[in-house]
């Protein structure tokens, strides 16, 4: 039997390498910073081998993934080891910088606004079906495929929006002043209870995902 080979992403192919290049020399200077990153690089190349296939570059969903495996890799390679609030800042910049820069543009109070982000969301969707068909995966390839992405969704809900960006940024206060001072902002852990019914319900759903898949793909 053939094996089909497993495609990861390098990390040249993530827009993250650069700034996060730019943190490390600002922190700790060219060398430094030059000898953490090489270590990162190994770090990452070692995670590499217990992921499952996320299908590489073509799959629109890997850059998440894949940057967040190397925010692990390039955190256990920092010498001081700095608490994971100093790292706040980078991180959010990171992964949020984007959508902080689209904020300015897009208002999802305006229906036109809301009806472009709809059309934006139906095409990803669109484009992942058609990668479902493609691929042929079997049921528990699915399955695991889904149960991955549902609990690194709640682990980025949970640690980059319920704890970095609700109780130790600005982010909301930011764009709506009128919130300062809310107590909902210094209760990390408010939901606690929604959020372990969604984990103990994720391997039903990403079971049902996966049987959804396959009888789309005419698996079953």
């Amino acid at each position: 039997m053939k094996c089909r080979r497993v495609r990861h992403m390098t990390i040249k192919q993530l827009p993250y390498g650069k700034p996060a290049r730019d943190w490390l020399k600002d922190r700790y200077g060219e060398t430094e910073a030059n000898r953490i990153w090489e270590q990162t690089q190994k770090n990452y190349q070692n995670y590499l081998p217990d992921l499952p296939d996320y299908g590489g570059s073509k799959n629109s969903h890997a850059k998440a993934i894949y940057g967040g495996l190397l925010i692990f890799a390039l955190y256990t390679a920092l010498p001081d080891q700095p608490p994971v609030s100093e790292l706040q800042d980078f991180v959010q910049n990171l992964f949020m910088g984007p959508f902080t820069k689209l904020g300015k543009f897009f208002d999802l109070n305006r229906p036109s606004h809301m009806r472009l982000i709809d059309k934006v969301f139906r095409k990803s969707g669109n484009r992942d079906r058609k990668d479902i068909l493609k691929r042929g995966f079997s049921f528990w390839q699915f399955f695991l495929r889904f149960i991955v992405m549902l609990y690194l969704w709640k682990a980025f809900d949970i640690i980059c929006l319920d704890w970095l960006l609700l109780t130790r940024s600005h982010f909301f206060q930011y764009y709506y002043p009128e919130t300062e001072g809310c107590a909902g902002y210094h209760q990390f852990g408010f939901n606690r209870k929604e959020q372990l019914t969604r984990i103990i319900l994720f391997p039903f759903v990403a079971a049902l995902m996966a049987g959804t898949a396959c009888l789309i793909g005419g698996r079953l």
